[in-house]
């Protein structure tokens, strides 16, 4: 059986920093696809990214966390926090939606305009995730299948993680400590389990660097080389947030300095000989029959 891998880059259209580094490591080869987030004002430059870059699949990487909404604030209230006419962020949204005060009506009818607007500029959309996976949260993932049906995207991200340098033991003892990640990501893989049903099609796996991602993370080559040479066959998924840093970055996103330690991974000519070596066929989400 053959190792695939489909590497795509999330971020694009957050800030100009971050499509500078996107547009910057895409010739090296690498990264086969990328996830828009359409609610920021540089996702405008997604047209150039299609025009210069065919072979490139697109996603559309859905944003009700953070930034301005695409659609009239008026008609999606419990969206937004008043003050500041943006989302209310990560920890306050997922509050908010599990005690039932963000009205899901509102959040498709935001979520639906942001697909909309990809596809009104003839965007050729591959595939739909989210912005810090919160889309698997039970009250929002009814409505992103529902979106996706409606838009006939029937592609998206893996949740079946695979950890890099796993061992069985490592892997209980996180979970030891951390019982609530065990009932979340069952629910997960049970959600994972319902897409297929349906006729979604996604990566066999999505692989995480470790169990803590800082200690292992994708802004170290020596990392990306052991994840090459550890990958199982058939095929699987990383995401990557190649940027260089810049303001706008700073104000929105936690992992940050980062992004610019991924750039540089993903433009080593050392990577892109393991993955020969290894003899692992890089694929897009074109991949995916």
């Amino acid at each position: 059986m053959t190792k695939y891998l489909i590497v795509n880059a999330d971020g694009f259209g957050f800030t100009e920093g971050c499509n500078r580094g996107i547009f910057e490591v895409l010739p090296y080869g690498i990264v086969t696809s990328v996830s828009v987030n359409m609610n920021f004002e540089a996702s405008s430059e997604i047209l150039k990214l299609q025009r210069e870059f065919p072979e490139k699949t697109i996603g559309i990487h859905l944003n009700p966390i953070v930034g301005p909404p695409v659609s009239d604030q008026s008609l999606i209230s419990s969206l937004v926090n008043p003050r500041t006419g943006e989302f209310w962020g990560g920890r306050e949204f997922m509050k908010r939606i599990s005690l039932g005060r963000i009205n899901v009506l509102e959040l498709e009818w935001e979520l639906d305009h942001q697909i909309k607007k990809a596809l009104d500029l003839n965007i050729k959309v591959s595939h739909l995730d989210s912005h810090q996976n919160k889309h698997l949260h039970p009250f929002y993932f009814y409505r992103f299948i529902k979106l996706s049906l409606r838009n006939n995207i029937f592609k998206t991200r893996s949740i079946f993680y695979y950890y890099a340098r796993k061992r069985s033991h490592d892997l209980w003892l996180y979970y030891l400590k951390r019982p609530n990640r065990l009932a979340t990501h069952a629910i997960e893989r049970w959600e994972m389990r319902y897409a297929r049903k349906l006729g979604f099609k996604m990566a066999d796996r999505l692989i995480q660097p470790d169990l803590l991602p800082r200690k292992l993370s994708l802004y170290h080559i020596d990392n990306w080389i052991l994840m090459m040479k550890s990958l199982p066959e058939g095929i699987s998924e990383i995401v990557t947030h190649p940027a260089y840093p810049d303001e706008t970055l700073r104000k929105y996103a936690a992992y940050f300095q980062e992004r610019d330690e991924e750039r540089r991974a993903l433009q080593s000519p050392l990577l892109r000989e393991v993955i020969e070596e290894e003899n692992i066929k890089l694929i897009s989400y074109n991949g995916l029959q």
